[in-house]
């Protein structure tokens, strides 16, 4: 696997986790072309193949300007092999539901914002979930939208815990 799509960071923590968050935005999209589509949707595929369970936190998922069988066929496993979808806007809740009609995804506000890199210390033998994060967004701006999105964190972690799910950062 090239370095320039998952690091062994990457792999060392996915292996560890026994579940996987998503986050981000425009990843799953070919508007920089079909081969960064393939190789940004291989983050999302290697977990799948690694049989974990995956959520798909809220993003922008899309457009799709060349639909091509192959990436239909890419998005289609990750929606049907996905827990849970939540999207952040309409356009990706209609792009998941023309692509797979029977899946189904939630419009939810992006939890992203709210996130601290830091690791939560997990029990021997204890589940541990995994937040896949492409980007810090312990930016000034981050810091700015975290205000609008910390409940929805604090429920999606309580979730978890409540679940018996320790928590750590994968970072992409």
């Amino acid at each position: 696997i090239p370095k320039l799509l998952v690091d062994n960071a990457y792999l060392e923590a996915l292996n560890r986790a026994d579940l996987v968050l998503f986050s981000g935005g425009h990843h799953l999209t070919d508007l920089l072309g079909t081969d960064t589509f393939c190789g940004l949707a291989m983050s999302f595929l290697i977990p799948l193949d690694s049989d974990k369970k995956m959520i798909l936190l809220p993003q922008t998922i899309g457009p799709i300007i060349h639909p091509t069988k192959s990436i239909i066929r890419i998005l289609n496993r990750i929606f049907i092999e996905s827990e849970k979808i939540y999207v952040r806007d309409n356009a990706s809740r209609d792009l998941v539901h023309k692509v797979c009609p029977d899946v189904h995804a939630l419009l939810a506000p992006d939890v992203v914002y709210g996130l601290k890199l830091d690791d939560a210390p997990a029990t021997k033998g204890q589940p541990k979930a995994g937040i896949a994060l492409y980007c810090n967004y312990a930016t000034e701006e981050g810091k700015k939208k975290l205000e609008r999105v910390i409940d929805s964190l604090v429920g999606v972690c309580g979730y978890l815990v409540e679940r018996g799910y320790g928590i750590s950062i994968i970072p992409m």
